[in-house]
């Protein structure tokens, strides 16, 4: 048996505002709590659960969040689970009807972007990326079931990034968000330089209006989604 106590504080900088599993700690704002979710199943089939603690919460009352650790048991302490350790989880669930479950994360498309550098932080994220479960408890981010899904939710490269205010995106059934469409683009295989090209194309900076006059009045995070590593190259 382990214990692993959970933890909530009112100060955001201090140790208690975390969820903690033996040492492993999931963030989130103090005022943005809404809870703290445990699952158990077992993913390597070797008897013993694992654990899929998720932190769900909302920013400054945006749509609401949720980041994911999975943890498993051994050698007598509770330790993240090996074939997902850097991974943030949105959800475990069998996506291919195979009967093992799979996972989706956010991947390298997931950060906090600052509203008008008012230091009010919110959740910016690309497309949920596919993650095959695999007959041994791994998971890959990369083969022919996660292609196919992906190419369902990136079906080509898009043409614009940013449309500008009071603009319609090209497809109004599918409106797609600025860090969808550039992870989309990356994903695709874009180089950086090409994407911080085109953003720049969309988004001048025109010293005489405010912040929020802009069309791109948060487009750091896009130059970010811009320079990380795509898990997969789609072809």
């Amino acid at each position: 048996m382990a214990i692993a106590p959970t933890e909530q504080g009112d100060d955001s900088d201090a140790q208690e505002d975390n969820v903690q599993l033996d040492g492993e700690r999931l963030s989130a704002e103090p005022d943005d709590w809404t809870g703290v979710n445990v699952r158990l199943m077992d993913l390597d089939g070797d008897g013993s659960p694992e654990a899929f603690v998720r932190v769900r919460g909302q920013h400054d009352k945006k749509a609401p969040f949720s980041r994911g650790r999975v943890f498993t048991f051994r050698s007598g302490h509770i330790e993240p689970y090996a074939p997902l350790k850097e991974v943030i989880v949105q959800d475990l669930k069998d996506l291919d009807g195979d009967g093992r479950l799979d996972a989706t994360s956010f991947g390298p498309f997931d950060t906090v972007a600052d509203h008008c550098d008012s230091g009010i932080g919110f959740r910016q994220t690309g497309p949920e990326l596919p993650l095959h479960g695999l007959p041994s408890g791994a998971f890959t981010w990369d083969d022919g079931m996660t292609r196919a899904a992906l190419k369902e939710i990136c079906p080509a490269r898009p043409s614009t990034f940013v449309q500008p205010p009071g603009v319609l995106p090209p497809n109004p059934g599918l409106p797609l968000s600025e860090g969808h469409r550039v992870a989309c683009e990356r994903l695709w295989g874009a180089r950086t330089d090409v994407i911080e090209a085109q953003l720049a194309r969309e988004c001048p900076w025109r010293l005489r209006l405010p912040c929020e006059a802009q069309s791109c009045r948060d487009a750091g995070y896009l130059h970010d989604f811009a320079k990380v590593t795509p898990p997969l190259i789609l072809r």
